[in-house]
């Protein structure tokens, strides 16, 4: 089976996620600092108890500008 390769992996992602391990304070802080900017653009993620992924949709700094 043959795959289109264009279809699979698009030449720009449509989110990028963030990990941070919030056993560091500053973690903490840079965590809720980039939530707090990009608001409804991003989500956060448990993954485990000290772990937290942000997840950010990408065209939102577009959309925050406009």
């Amino acid at each position: 089976m043959a795959l289109a390769l264009d279809e699979l992996y698009r030449k720009t992602p449509r989110y990028i996620i963030v990990l941070f391990d919030l056993r560091d304070p500053e973690a903490v802080e840079l965590l809720h600092r980039e939530r707090a900017t990009w608001q409804e653009f991003s989500d956060i993620q448990a993954l485990s108890e000290d772990c937290f992924a942000l997840i950010l949709r990408l065209g939102g700094a577009q959309r925050l500008a406009a």
